[in-house]
């Protein structure tokens, strides 16, 4: 072997050495992740309703039926649109339903997630017909870590998440 094959690779790692930063890192920040919103069993069970249509924020999954479009706004609900002209959508409701990220319509019945639950509500009678408990598994948070219940929440059950405003500093070397 000759000497420029054993320096050649030496000079490169030395090279990369000098781009890697060598002191504590001064100004950077971790962005604070997201904090769970909680309800107790009683209260999910009651957070089920119709109510005037609002602005929508976020939109999630988009389910079609005849001439109405629902909506998901996750963690949130389900918004009711009449669709009979294209051209000028109409929104009509709005049903809370926390903890919700997807949706099904058969029939006049709209099935939902309600946090861990199943809910089916009656479309035409606006009104929660069947429940089904601890159908899913708690929901994750939007960047995607499952969130574990600490025993001061340990009755309570996830319906969404906030996001974090603290940043917190970390020192790296």
């Amino acid at each position: 072997m000759n000497i420029r094959s054993k320096i050649l690779p030496a000079g490169v790692a030395l090279a990369a050495l000098f781009c890697l930063p060598s002191c504590p890192c001064i100004d950077c920040y971790t962005d604070g992740g997201y904090e769970p919103i909680y309800m107790t069993r009683a209260e999910l069970e009651a957070s089920v309703k119709f109510t005037d249509a609002k602005s929508l924020e976020d939109a999630g999954k988009i389910y079609v039926r005849t001439h109405q479009l629902f909506i998901c706004e996750p963690y949130k609900g389900v918004h009711v649109i009449d669709n009979s002209d294209p051209s000028n959508p109409r929104p009509t409701d709005f049903i809370e339903i926390p903890g919700c990220v997807d949706i099904a319509v058969r029939n006049n019945i709209l099935y939902a997630d309600n946090a861990v639950d199943l809910v089916a509500i009656d479309l035409d009678e606006r009104r929660e017909v069947a429940r089904e408990q601890n159908a899913f598994t708690a929901i994750a948070s939007p960047s995607g870590w499952w969130w574990t219940t600490s025993e001061e929440h340990k009755d309570k059950i996830v319906v969404g998440f906030t996001q974090r405003e603290k940043r917190e500093r970390v020192s790296t070397y």
